[in-house]
């Protein structure tokens, strides 16, 4: 059975790819929505997930509880575009959450969500702990948390560079995550060559690991010292059908800030394509049918200079509503680092809005 999927992405120009069924690719860009002018307080907006209907939950990385916020978005069914952008000012999260003591935020710095319907919960990843807890509908920590391999444990991560992705895949019933970059002792002297190796993870409905297999990013487009630097995987989500969209984000701030921009692209993976990896594997010496073959669906950059000014750092990304002709939303979050800048510049907080259809022959 042939499958072909065809991409509409809602940002700022055309792109053509080829994808795994050898067939075009072929994604509309339009203009990203600025939340911030529909009334939205900005955030250190890092995670979504879609709920029902118009609801989502969205983490914020730098609050003082670890746990999440309502968001009510809005989407035209006919077109996919956004048409108003709500948040609940409350923030659903534990009463009695551990802070920092300098600036008093959560030490979870949570980064990843996931909706599970079936126990109305939430499973939060967050960078701080190196641990995927569960929450109920009300931000209430369940006490429950997916028991994760010693190998992700945060003494075994490159600084900041823990989990930021998960999703869940609810036809499998299977929860999904993976560090940002590779593991401390799966870096590699080609990894600026030849790409890093990332471990995706998957968990059970009884909260243990399960597969395991190893994704290799793209080659890093920059190279040059920066102010500010970030790359690897921020994001993923799981389709009905298996296969895994993975957002990888390449972030460059340069010391003026001007000439800074983020690479964004999105590929397609299939797990059940692919030979599983174990803890133990040494991931520089793998076969090729050992790393997930993926195939490029979008690519796009925002920036900052002299005449643009769209710079937007996207982490999060999940599944909408399907539109009336059946086809899929995908939308993607920015964090705006709680509008950071000064009198002359403030990042944003932006959604994007993505549209495939999925055609069987």
């Amino acid at each position: 059975m042939n499958r072909t999927i065809s991409i509409i992405l809602l940002c700022m120009y055309t792109f053509t790819a080829s994808n795994m069924f050898s067939q075009n690719v072929k994604t509309e860009i339009l203009k990203q929505k600025n939340i911030n002018k529909m009334g939205v307080k900005t955030g250190n907006y890092s995670g979504i997930t879609h709920i029902n209907d118009n609801l989502y939950a969205i983490v914020s990385d730098k609050e003082k509880t670890d746990g999440f916020y309502i968001f009510e978005i809005n989407i035209d069914r006919n077109n996919g575009s956004i048409e108003s952008v709500v948040r609940n000012d409350s923030i659903f999260g534990s009463i009695n959450p551990q802070t920092t003591a300098v600036n008093g935020i959560s030490t979870r710095d949570c980064e990843g969500i996931a909706y599970i319907k079936s126990s109305n919960t939430f499973f939060i990843a967050g960078e701080g702990d190196q641990r995927i807890k569960e929450y109920s509908y009300t931000g209430v920590p369940t006490g429950r948390e997916l028991k994760v391999p010693e190998i992700f444990n945060i003494k075994n991560i490159q600084p900041n560079y823990g989990f930021e992705a998960l999703t869940y895949d609810k036809k499998r019933k299977l929860l999904w995550t993976c560090t940002e970059s590779a593991l401390k002792k799966d870096i590699s002297a080609e990894d600026n060559v030849q790409g890093m190796i990332i471990r995706m993870q998957s968990f059970d409905e009884t909260l243990q690991a399960q597969k395991q297999y190893a994704y290799r990013t793209e080659r890093p487009e920059k190279n040059k010292t920066s102010d500010l630097y970030a790359f690897g995987v921020p994001e993923m989500v799981a389709l009905d059908n298996g296969e895994i969209i993975v957002m990888e984000r390449e972030f460059y701030v340069t010391k003026s800030r001007i000439g800074s921009h983020v690479n964004i692209k999105l590929f397609l993976v299939n797990p059940s394509e692919c030979e599983s990896i174990n803890d133990s594997s040494d991931v520089r010496n793998l076969s090729d049918k050992q790393i997930l073959k993926k195939t490029l669906l979008a690519s796009f950059k925002t920036k900052l200079n002299l005449t643009a000014r769209s710079i937007a750092n996207y982490e999060g990304m999940c599944l909408g509503p399907k539109l009336k002709d059946g086809r899929q939303t995908l939308l993607l979050i920015n964090d705006s680092q709680a509008g950071y800048g000064n009198s002359l510049f403030k990042l944003k907080d932006y959604i994007k809005v993505l549209i495939f259809e999925t055609i069987h022959d």
